[in-house]
Formats: structure tokens, sequence, C-alpha cells
């Protein structure tokens, strides 16, 4: 029982004595926040590329809707053929991120077109937080000009 008090007063003694020097008091706060500054950082990084994704995606949907189904409602009158359209358009534009579209749908009614779509990304520090990859899923309806 001596012997640990011997070895807690010691250690009580070094620690004091680093406390008082500035540039030790640094470096043990230093060590002891830098996995929370890399947490915070990974959380900020991933977390603004997921935005980014999404809100490109969330575009990139709408746009393939408002294109392929205002435009052409009055010259297709074939449900088919403006599903198709609207599925060429949104392939042509989601090429060009760096997503991965899992499944996607499109609905064609008389007035109303709707987009459903499940994506999919590789995250870059996804291993701090144990995510590979994040996957979403986004839906669109818009109006088409009715064909009169």
């Amino acid at each position: 029982m001596l012997y640990v008090e011997r070895i807690l007063k010691a250690s009580t003694r070094h620690f004091r004595s680093l406390l008082q020097d500035r540039r030790a008091n640094f470096a043990i706060i230093t060590a002891l926040m830098m996995p929370v500054f890399l947490f915070t950082f990974g959380l900020l990084f991933e977390g603004g590329r997921a935005l980014a994704y999404y809100s490109q995606s969330k575009r990139v949907i709408a746009q393939a809707c408002e294109r392929s189904t205002k435009p052409t409602r009055t010259n297709v009158p074939l449900d088919e053929v403006r599903r198709k359209n609207v599925l060429d358009t949104f392939d042509a534009l989601i090429g060009s991120t760096k997503q991965k579209v899992v499944s996607r749908e499109v609905k064609i009614d008389w007035l109303t077109t709707d987009i459903e779509a499940k994506f999919t990304y590789r995250t870059v520090l996804g291993s701090m937080f144990n995510v590979e990859q994040m996957d979403y899923a986004l839906t669109y309806r818009c109006d088409g000009i009715p064909p009169y």
C-alpha cells in the first residue's frame, strides 16, 4: 500500500510540474483535443459532401422532369414515349455526377409526372464513422401542359 501511495505522489508531482510549464500544457491539451478536431472535421466534410450530392440529385431529378414533360406534352401523346424521354434525360443529366443510381422509376399520368430515384455514393472519410457508403431516395412531381 505504501508503494502505491509513493507512486501516486511522484506522478502527481510530475504532473504538477507539467501543468506549470506552458509548452507542456499546450502539448497535453493538443494531444487530448486532436481526436475531437479530427472527428469534427470528418463530420463536417462528409456532411458537406452529402448536402452537395443531395442538392445536385434534387436539381437533376427536377430538371429531367421539367425538360422532358412540359415541352413535349403537346407533341408526344403517348405516355410510354414521355416516360422514356424523362428516363433518357435523367440518365444524361446524372452522368455528370459521381453518384450511382440504384433505381429509378417514372410514372406518367394525364397531367403529372412522378419520378422516384434511389442513389448511393462512397464516402471519403467514412471509415471514421463506420459508414462506407451513403444511400438516399428522392421523389419529385411536376405538372405537364394539358394537351388541348
